[in-house]
């Protein structure tokens, strides 16, 4: 018991300076200006399941469908045309079930895109069906992202849930594939994530407990998966201003 409490109160300690720091660094962010002509959305798993029903909706990535909305709102009344909606479709068996409860299960309610966002989609939107974590695990999006890198999209705005989930494992592997150096080409390519247009769920330790489920604490989580991907050079601003 007692090297329990030692290890908890060292651990909690260690992190207070940081925790500081995070609160600091969220309320310095900024806005970023973004050319609709040479940039493309990530509009990540912004779905029925995430967001209205379902065993992992949740409130918070509920709040986010109006900002989502209103950046491709503005991203497409300024011209903006490659928008990529990499989406939760999974089989029944699907082994990340593992570790969340069965949802966005193929064919269901669930893995259908909000309404909201069916509202403003246009034509040229392109839907990705997605079983992993990191949409750029789905060949068919890969290909996508190096066409459009070819034609000299250099921005890649990140938007949708989770924070440290889909969003940060898209962006990081967004990141981590531009850093090669057979893609030199692109190294002025950028990955943005505005932190008004992403989320994660909330799950406090005391429920978890009770649920006999591993917690998940939102506001934590949030802020130092927006730290760790700036730590790697993503762009983490408030928002994304569209500008030619």
């Amino acid at each position: 018991m007692n090297t329990q409490h030692t290890t908890g109160s060292a651990l909690a300690n260690s992190a207070a300076p940081y925790l500081t720091f995070l609160e600091e660094w969220q309320a310095q962010l900024q806005p970023t200006t973004s050319n609709p002509s040479q940039a493309a959305v990530l509009v990540v798993d912004m779905i029925e399941g995430f967001v209205e029903h379902g065993p992992l909706a949740s409130p918070r990535v509920a709040r986010i469908v109006a900002p989502v909305s209103a950046l491709l709102e503005a991203y497409n009344a300024s011209g903006g045309s490659h928008v990529l909606l990499p989406e939760d479709s999974h089989v029944p068996d699907s082994r990340e079930f593992r570790s969340y409860p069965p949802h966005a299960i193929a064919g269901t309610s669930e893995a259908r895109t909000v309404a909201a966002l069916k509202a403003i989609e246009r034509p040229s939107w392109k839907h990705f069906p997605k079983q992993t974590l990191n949409a750029l695990g789905e060949p068919a999006v890969q290909r996508e992202v190096f066409e459009l890198l070819a034609s000299g999209i250099r921005d890649f705005v990140v938007i949708g849930d989770c924070t440290d989930l889909c969003v940060y494992q898209t962006a990081m592997a967004l990141q981590i594939m531009l850093n090669r150096p057979e893609h030199a080409a692109y190294r002025d390519a950028r990955i943005i994530v505005p932190a008004s247009a992403v989320d994660t769920y909330d799950f406090p330790v005391e429920l978890a407990r009770n649920a006999g489920a591993q917690p998940h604490p939102a506001e934590l989580l949030h802020a130092t998966f927006l730290h760790h991907m700036a730590l790697n050079s993503v762009t983490v601003c408030t928002e994304v201003r569209w500008a030619a």
